[in-house]
């Protein structure tokens, strides 16, 4: 995105997690620590995208197979 110099995704750190938080964004602290994953910007640029393989849930319908909204039906008219 323009504009946006970096983001910050912080997954379920708890109540205390938070604190620690801020004081790594204001500069309180200097974290050293190493990443224990990595996010992909793209998922599709992410090899697991694509060694996943097909999976078919059989408790629901196909996206390909569900009714029309009427947008979509006034659409295709």
């Amino acid at each position: 995105m323009e504009g946006v110099d970096a983001c910050l995704w912080v997954g379920s750190p708890g109540a205390v997690g938070f604190n620690s938080v801020g004081k790594a964004l204001t500069g309180e602290v200097n974290p050293s620590g190493r990443l224990t994953d990595i996010y992909a910007y793209d998922l599709t640029t992410a090899p697991a995208y694509y060694n996943a393989g097909s999976f078919t849930y059989g408790n629901s319908k196909p996206a390909m197979n569900r009714p029309k909204r009427k947008k979509e039906q006034e659409k295709a008219t």
